[in-house]
Formats: structure tokens, C-alpha cells, sequence
């Protein structure tokens, strides 16, 4: 479910020099990932809204024309993505076990309950393909985490990546320095704190 599965490339105009030195956010859903998008469109990248169009294979057209990827299914792509992309940098955002089991039940009930009809189905075949069920399964999800981050330390090697413990905070200094940017004078854009503390989750 989550080795990173040889994907067919697909693209109407390919063009090698638009895929190099892309950004992607290898961090499992539910690590920051949306405050990480809304940090990368305000350093100037073309953050993509959402990964989506890489779930069955990898785009090209879609990869070439944004400049950083976050969430669901780039996590489970990054092999595939590396061959693909030259010279890319790699953001590991990472929370506690337990939190992020607490935050992944959030999503599969509440989380998903809440969206249209239509959002919600794609939810649940997101959740199938990517973690083999769409019901909250805690000894899976806990699988698949261990095994994700476990081979991620292996794999990254001397990769350009900054590893985010996002117990520890979200701020600009490891994203800045990994992409050779000065920290803006802007505060960081942490996402959907309100409701955080209202629902007791955390993002």
C-alpha cells in the first residue's frame, strides 16, 4: 500500500527542464502539510493546490507547471518522483505517533463527514488506495507511519531535506534554509489553529 509503485508517465508536451528543482512535502497527511503550501506560495513558489492529479500516475504537464507538491499521494511517490525530477528538495514534516493517530481519526470521521457528497467519495478512494481502507484503522495506520519514516531515513541518504518535528513548531529558518531564501518578515502561516483548539485536533 505504501511502497512507492512504478508509475507510466503521461504528458501531452513533456519538457525535462521544467521538472527539475521541484519542491515536494514527503511528511504523511496531517504533519503541516497545508501550512507548509500556504508558506511555499509566500516565499514566491507555485505551490500546487493539491496533489490529486498524481493518485493513478505521474503528470508531467502538472508537475511542470507548479513548483512544489504537499499532501496525499506524494508521500507514497517519492522514489517515482526523484527518478523524474532532478536536483529536487525534500521537506519531511513528522508529528508524534499518537498525535497523528488522534488526527487521522479526526479525518476519517468528523473530518470527511463534513464534506460534500462528491469530496467525501474521493476521500474515502484516496484512503483505499493509499492506506488500504477507508475506515479508521489504528494498528494499520501506525504501520504504515513506522514503515513510511522508517524508510525515509534510509532513503533520503544526502539528499537536500529538511526533517520538521512539527511538536517542535513550524517557522521559516529549516524551509528558507533548505531553499536558499532569505525568512520574510511575514509570520509563518500556521492553518486552521481556531479550530484546532476548538475540536482538540491538531493539523
Amino acid at each position: 500500500m505504501t511502497s512507492d509503485q512504478p508509475d507510466r508517465p503521461h504528458s501531452s508536451s513533456p519538457m525535462s527542464g521544467a521538472l527539475a528543482n521541484k519542491v515536494f512535502g514527503v511528511g504523511l497527511a496531517r504533519t503541516g502539510t497545508t501550512s507548509l503550501h500556504h508558506a511555499i506560495n509566500a516565499l514566491g513558489l507555485r505551490s500546487a493546490p493539491d496533489s490529486l492529479p498524481l493518485l493513478d500516475g505521474i503528470d508531467l504537464d502538472f508537475l511542470a507547471s507548479h513548483d512544489a507538491f504537499f499532501d496525499n499521494p506524494i508521500p507514497f511517490r517519492y522514489k517515482t518522483l526523484d527518478a523524474i525530477c532532478p536536483n529536487s528538495r525534500w521537506i519531511v514534516t513528522q508529528r508524534p505517533v499518537d498525535d497523528w493517530l488522534a488526527s487521522m481519526e479526526w479525518l476519517y470521521g468528523p473530518g470527511i463527514d463534513r464534506l460534500p457528497a462528491n469530496i467525501r467519495k474521493l476521500g474515502d478512494r484516496v484512503h483505499r488506495q493509499l492506506y488500504g481502507s477507508d475506515k479508521f484503522d489504528p494498528d494499520r495506520l501506525r504501520s504504515i507511519y513506522e514503515r513510511h519514516y522508517g524508510e525515509l531515513a534510509e532513503w533520503l541518504g544526502d539528499r537536500r531535506v529538511a526533517w520538521i518535528h512539527v511538536d517542535q513548531g513550524l517557522d521559516w529558518a529549516p524551509i528558507c534554509e533548505l531553499l536558499d531564501l532569505p525568512i520574510p518578515k511575514v509570520k509563518f502561516p500556521h492553518t486552521n489553529q481556531r479550530r484546532r483548539r476548538r475540536m482538540g485536533r491538531r493539523q
